[in-house]
Parts: C-alpha cells; sequence; structure tokens
C-alpha cells in the first residue's frame, strides 16, 4: 500500500516532449508493541516485524486524526482470538 507521486523533471517545448519521473512515497504507521511501547515505522517495515516476531498485525485506527497516520498493534495468536471473536459478537 503505497502511494505514487508524479514529480515533472525536464519540459521541452519545442519537441513537445516531458520527462515524468514516479516519486514512491512510504507510508507510515504508528505500531503499538506487545509492551504497549510505539514507534513510527512504514507498513512494510511492520509487516517483518510481525513475521519475524510471529505475531499478528491488526489494524486498530484507520486513521488516528492527531497524526493522520493508520495505528496497528502487533498481537500474539492468542490475543489476535480474543480480538476478533470480540469484534465478530460486535458486529
Amino acid at each position: 500500500m503505497q502511494k505514487e507521486g508524479f514529480k515533472i523533471t525536464k519540459v521541452n517545448t519545442e519537441l513537445g516532449v516531458v520527462n515524468v519521473k514516479k516519486r514512491q512515497y512510504e507510508v507510515r504507521v504508528t505500531l503499538i508493541n506487545p509492551d504497549e511501547s510505539m514507534q513510527i515505522i512504514t507498513l512494510d517495515e511492520a509487516g517483518k516485524i510481525a513475521r519475524r516476531r510471529n505475531l499478528k498485525l491488526l489494524r486498530v485506527l484507520e486513521r488516528d486524526p492527531k497524526t493522520d497516520r493508520a495505528v496497528y498493534k502487533l498481537l500474539s495468536s492468542k490475543y489476535f482470538l480474543q480480538y476478533s471473536f470480540y469484534f465478530a459478537n460486535w458486529a
């Protein structure tokens, strides 16, 4: 999930040539660790950390109004099942 932006690098009006260079923007998220510490990293890095630690990555908030970033939480399988059971019954 990455946003793509465009930046015009060179314009040649005589030949009508416009070179457009794509710029990749990294999506930053707020990650809440199992010990309740927080860090701001990219979504790809959060996925790598979850796989390395054998944890699940759960999106808690779509967008935090204060920071304008999504909030994700790392959970063990036990707590992930409790969260999913809670949300399944709540909906």
